[in-house]
């Protein structure tokens, strides 16, 4: 038997946890409150997407999104290159973003990116508590 579509969306919100919603335009909401369940269950809303919400972490005084800590196959990520410089990234294979993950350089969005090398230069520079 074939698992339903959004069968991880349900079982992270019977979980408790937080999720979010990308809706036609790209943009990512929080979903606060789940009256309708249906709503996922029976896919009112085909072309909307899912995941957990994003995870902060504090890097010295500034509260940064956490690096993601796996990729889906074909799963845009933006990595920092060397330079601090945010690259966009399509994960084609399992083995493709590994090393990339594992020195926690894989981000959500380009601003998570941005934001996550400035606040490591700010720690660096000894500008923060």
């Amino acid at each position: 038997m074939t698992e339903h579509k959004y069968a991880q969306v349900l079982r992270w919100i019977a979980d408790g946890k937080k999720v979010q919603w990308l809706d036609e335009s790209g943009i990512w909401y929080d979903q606060d409150s789940w009256d309708s369940l249906e709503e996922i269950a029976f896919e009112k809303y085909p072309n909307y997407r899912y995941r957990l919400a994003p995870r902060t972490v504090k890097v010295g005084d500034v509260e940064i999104e956490a690096a993601l800590n796996h990729l889906d196959d074909n799963q845009l990520y933006w990595r920092l290159n060397a330079l601090g410089v945010a690259q966009g990234r399509m994960n084609l294979n399992p083995e493709m973003g590994v090393i990339d993950l594992r020195d926690h350089l894989c981000f959500a969005t380009k601003e998570a990116a941005e934001a996550a090398h400035a606040a490591w230069v700010k720690l660096m520079r000894g500008d923060a508590a």
